[in-house]
């Protein structure tokens, strides 16, 4: 996570957050995103700071598994809002 990112008292260990919207998962993703587009030609593959963030990049068998199990865990999650319980966990098995 970027330091201005950080909240005063958040937790030192946020500095190594990975998550879609704060990091290096958001980040990675979105230069992939404008690559796709062309509006951006990465010259630096992405792929061996991936381990375990993207799936997109460095597509595995034993992802797609654990994201299957998951997504069922998720079935009643008594969230309803987009980016939480099922109908966020459905976003993203579709974004797959």
């Amino acid at each position: 996570m970027h330091p201005r990112d950080c909240e005063p008292g958040d937790d030192p260990a946020l500095q190594a957050y990975h998550a879609l919207y704060h990091g290096s998962r958001g980040v990675i993703w979105a230069l992939q995103h404008l690559q796709a587009l062309g509006a951006a030609c990465l010259h630096i593959d992405y792929r061996s700071f991936t381990e375990g963030l993207q799936h997109a990049l460095q597509p595995k068998d034993e992802t797609l598994d654990a994201l299957d199990r998951l997504i069922g865990s998720h079935q009643d999650h008594p969230a309803r809002a987009l980016m939480w319980g099922v109908p966020g966990t459905l976003l993203a098995a579709r974004c797959l």
